[in-house]
């Protein structure tokens, strides 16, 4: 009976730098994005649609401010903040995997390679 413990291979890949300062780059100009870029929010008034530009943290700070009166007011509000959170880190975990993408994919995806690689778990 053989208790050799087998020996697992662990690779160790090092973040490149300019990984580092794109990803800072782009997070601080996502966040700056959000404090201070504007978007075009469609208002009704007198029965006339308006275009009228607005910040988008004052826009999430308004809607946050004038959610529906529910019986548990704080518990909707916990959600909708909580929602807008996962939108920011979501978005921010977004661009970190994006970065770290290759550009050239390893894999070849051709469907030769995929018949030819199934053709050979078929042999064995």
């Amino acid at each position: 009976m053989d208790t050799s413990n087998p020996t697992v291979e662990t690779t160790q890949t090092s973040v490149h730098p300019m990984r580092l300062i794109v990803f800072a780059v782009m997070a601080v100009g996502f966040f700056v994005w959000v404090a201070f870029g504007t978007i075009q929010a469609r208002v009704w008034v007198q029965g006339q649609l308006n275009l009228l530009d607005r910040r988008i943290a004052a826009m999430w700070q308004y809607l946050g401010n004038n959610l529906p009166q529910t019986p548990a007011p704080a518990l909707f509000e916990m959600i909708y903040w909580l929602s807008i959170s996962f939108v920011v880190v979501g978005t921010i975990i977004g661009l970190w995997l994006f970065l770290g993408t290759p550009d050239d994919d390893p894999h070849d995806e051709s469907w030769e390679a995929i018949h030819a690689a199934h053709l050979a778990d078929d042999a064995q």
